[in-house]
């Protein structure tokens, strides 16, 4: 029975994932702005609303992307990233590191908490640009 697999075994979401991936990485979707939509994807790559779903939930799972409820979904500044990507040692005069599960970036609960407060303050910080944009034009 066919499974939707290409023949190297990998499923349609992970090659859309890939090609966003490298279209991000290239600089086609800048940090900060919005990937197209979902029902752009699906007729781009010609698969359903939850292949696209799956693949850009990948993008999310690696840190590349922020989904915004309502609003899309956006690419992360690549800075905040690696920030979020550095181990936080409960020693601060430990620099080896202890080695264990929670050194390793999104096992720690410290790490995922302060991803999920960065989510919401660039959240916040997208409204209010988008406010003094509207502001601006309305002056210009």
């Amino acid at each position: 029975m066919y499974d939707g697999r290409a023949p190297d075994g990998r499923h349609p979401y992970q090659r859309i994932a890939d090609v966003l991936r490298l279209e991000i990485e290239a600089g086609k979707y800048a940090p900060g702005t919005a990937l197209p939509s979902t029902r752009d994807l699906e007729k781009r790559f010609g698969v359903s609303r939850m292949t696209v779903r799956s693949a850009v939930h990948t993008l999310h799972q690696e840190g590349l992307v922020r989904p915004q409820h309502g609003k899309g979904v956006f690419v992360r500044r690549l800075d905040d990233q690696a920030v979020l990507d550095t181990p936080i040692r409960s020693d601060p005069g430990d620099t080896a590191g202890s080695g264990s599960e929670t050194d390793q970036p999104g096992n720690d609960p410290v790490i995922s908490r302060l991803d999920a407060l960065n989510e919401r303050v660039e959240g916040g910080l997208g409204i209010v640009l988008e406010r003094l944009d509207a502001i601006e034009q309305r002056l210009t």
